[in-house]
């Protein structure tokens, strides 16, 4: 009797198994079919098979994953970068800005043309003009040379700083960022205003050949304002506090494709300078209480 109920044991521990299988295939489609419809409800409205598919997906993805976790794909980038934009159309104070990109030969040409995206994105949410007020842009290139590419005068429209974006090329060479900054210093602030305030937004991926500590001093001791920005683990996070002082700004992102994810954050920088906080009222120091007149 033993033999003969063996073979029925076996046979319902396979129907079991493959009920247990089924269903996991089941659940895999399911939710597989819920992902696609909420990463591209283009194709779901297209194909009219929505329903309450994109609503349950979001749900679960907003209980599941934080958007700030999961950066890395171009579209997931585009989504941050438009839910954090920033923008400042008026302006109370002048700034002079200038962009002080790397071109070194260890940024690539793919690295080059993020950067290049970065400046004019970045450049989208100020008030160019060349008002009394107003923001101006210059943009300069470093690796062991100096490449300027629009001065201060020049860069006071939109169209104008894309223009001359569009027009940088990738020079190569090694990363000299101390001879990036005294260069902006000596020259490209030649063209600044007395009461505007002078920010450079330094981008680089690299250590630089010389330490850019006394450069970036000098600077500041001529009134220079620094956010920097740094890309990738090659260049470390002392170097970019050596540049941006006590009082500056330092971003940092894994490499160029996630400079996006950073726009945000530099307008941000410039806008905080453009629209600066008035300074809080004090309160008035209250009058003693006279003493009582003893009788």
């Amino acid at each position: 009797r033993k033999n003969d109920t063996e073979p029925s044991r076996w046979y319902s521990f396979f129907n079991t198994l493959m009920v247990l299988m089924l269903k996991q295939i089941v659940l895999i489609s399911f939710w597989q079919q819920h992902l696609v419809t909420a990463r591209n409800p283009e194709e779901c409205a297209a194909s009219g098979d929505c329903g309450d598919k994109q609503g349950l997906m979001n749900t679960a993805a907003e209980t599941m994953l934080s958007r700030r976790a999961i950066v890395g794909s171009s579209a997931t980038s585009e989504a941050i970068a438009e839910e954090d934009e920033v923008n400042c159309t008026t302006a109370t104070a002048p700034v002079d800005l200038v962009f002080l990109v790397d071109c070194s030969g260890s940024v690539k040409q793919a690295g080059h043309e993020a950067s290049k995206t970065f400046v004019k994105n970045v450049v989208k949410g100020l008030p160019l003009g060349n008002g009394a007020t107003d923001t101006r842009v210059a943009i300069v290139q470093f690796s062991d040379k100096q490449y300027p590419e629009m001065s201060l005068n020049e860069g006071i429209s939109a169209p104008a700083v894309e223009n001359a974006v569009d027009g940088m090329t990738w020079k190569k060479g090694s990363t000299y960022t101390n001879k990036g900054i005294e260069f902006v210093k000596d020259e490209t602030f030649e063209q600044a205003r007395n009461n505007a305030v002078k920010l450079v937004a330094v981008i680089a991926d690299g250590k630089s050949s010389t330490n850019p500590k006394s450069a970036a001093d000098a600077a500041r001791a001529d009134g220079v304002q620094f956010v920097a920005i740094g890309v990738g683990s090659s260049i470390k996070e002392a170097e970019l506090k050596d540049i941006a002082g006590t009082d500056g700004t330092v971003l940092q992102v894994t490499e160029y494709a996630k400079l996006t994810d950073i726009v945000g954050d530099t307008t941000k920088v410039v806008c905080e300078k453009v629209n600066p906080s008035p300074a809080p009222t004090p309160e008035p120091t209250p009058e003693p209480t006279p003493e009582p007149t003893p009788e």
